[in-house]
């Protein structure tokens, strides 16, 4: 990681985070779940053991397209435009 983007929150760690986030919430819930005594613990507990699998899987999937885009974007890789004589 060069020193310039050191400090700097990139798009990656942004939907990083917001995946932990999402997923704590999740654990917390699903903790409360466990010691009340809610119907519906058990599907509680699935979603949180379902989201995280699936959760930081779309993370990546998002950072690869990002990062796709971003190298085109870089190279200026565009459909060539046809010149009408």
């Amino acid at each position: 990681m060069s020193s310039e983007n050191k400090g700097k929150m990139t798009f990656k760690r942004i939907c990083a985070l917001i995946c932990i986030v999402i997923i704590l919430g999740l654990y917390i819930l699903s903790f409360v779940a466990a010691l009340s005594d809610w119907e519906n613990r058990f599907a509680i507990f699935m979603a949180t053991a379902a989201c995280t699998i699936v959760f930081p899987i779309i993370v990546y999937i998002i950072s690869v397209l990002a990062r796709m885009k971003k190298d085109d974007e870089s190279k200026g890789t565009q459909a060539p435009v046809k010149k009408d004589k």
